[in-house]
């Protein structure tokens, strides 16, 4: 199993998971329901049992990774590299683990509002 169907509110993506130990969290995790958390440049959510990783260095990662925050072990995916970023204050940057990568556009996270149900689940 390498990709996986992340629904957001009205939003369904695919990603490729990485070898990545941030991946594996996440793999035994699956599947798993949280809420969507928006703040100005990041959509975030909790995965249950995904333990926080080591620290890495910020920008390290690029629109459309998933990040396994190292602090709080929310999964998140910034979106302040797009055009349509909520705010022109920019969230700083948060360290974390990429253990995804979105297949396609991300630009409609843009529709995804704090609160909106999550659903991630395996596909082959």
């Amino acid at each position: 199993m390498s990709k996986l169907k992340i629904s957001i509110g009205p939003v369904e993506l695919h990603a490729r998971l990485l070898d990545t130990p941030a991946a594996e969290a996440i793999r035994n995790a699956l599947p798993f329901s949280s809420k969507a958390r928006v703040s100005d440049s990041i959509v975030s959510f909790s995965a249950p049992g995904a333990a926080p990783l080591r620290r890495c260095r910020p920008g390290s990662s690029r629109a459309g990774d998933f990040v396994l925050s190292h602090e709080d072990a929310a999964c998140g995916i910034d979106i302040s590299k797009l055009p349509f970023v909520r705010c022109k204050d920019r969230a700083p940057h948060r360290p974390g683990n990429v253990w995804a990568r979105a297949m396609g556009d991300i630009a409609a996270l843009k529709h995804v509002i704090d609160g909106d149900p999550v659903a991630v689940e395996a596909i082959d």
